[in-house]
């Protein structure tokens, strides 16, 4: 009785799933790292957004960062005070390892697009009351020999 698989069929199908069982491994171990990454930073308000974007144009994906973090603060017209970051990780001997972090204030990241990430900063202005900053800024990052860094 011949065998139900064909070799190549077989030979094929093992190595799909050694390659969605790499992929799978290599996510796991992205989300363990930023999940090390936020817990040195507070509380989480909300699930961290991943985009797995070529910032260095190298042909492999790095992985862009945006968290906002709950701190108390001292002040009373601020009982919680929110910072947002923008953190990227890259691989590195084959393990996912930070290369930076900018604050964004209040801001978030509009878009990642051609190697460059978009991100709204919120500052306080000259006038704003503690509770509420009102003054947006357009910041631009790109990984530059490995570390994240702001363009101009």
């Amino acid at each position: 009785m011949g065998s139900l698989f064909r070799p190549r069929f077989l030979a094929s199908s093992l190595a799909a799933v050694t390659l969605a069982t790499h992929a799978y491994g290599q996510e796991s171990e992205l989300q363990q790292a930023i999940q090390r990454h936020l817990a040195k930073q507070g509380p989480v308000m909300e699930a961290p957004r991943t985009v797995m974007a070529d910032l260095d144009g190298n042909g492999t994906a790095e992985a862009v960062v945006s968290y906002c973090i709950r701190s108390a603060s001292a002040e009373k017209n601020n009982p919680v005070k929110v910072r947002c970051s923008v953190s990227i990780f890259i691989q590195k001997n084959g393990r996912w390892v930070g290369a930076g972090e900018a604050k964004l204030g209040q801001g978030k990241v509009r878009d990642v697009r051609g190697g460059v990430i978009y991100a709204d900063s919120v500052t306080f202005g000259p006038n704003d009351p503690p509770c509420c900053p009102s003054r947006t800024i357009l910041r631009r990052f790109a990984l530059k020999n490995g570390k994240l860094t702001q363009l101009r």
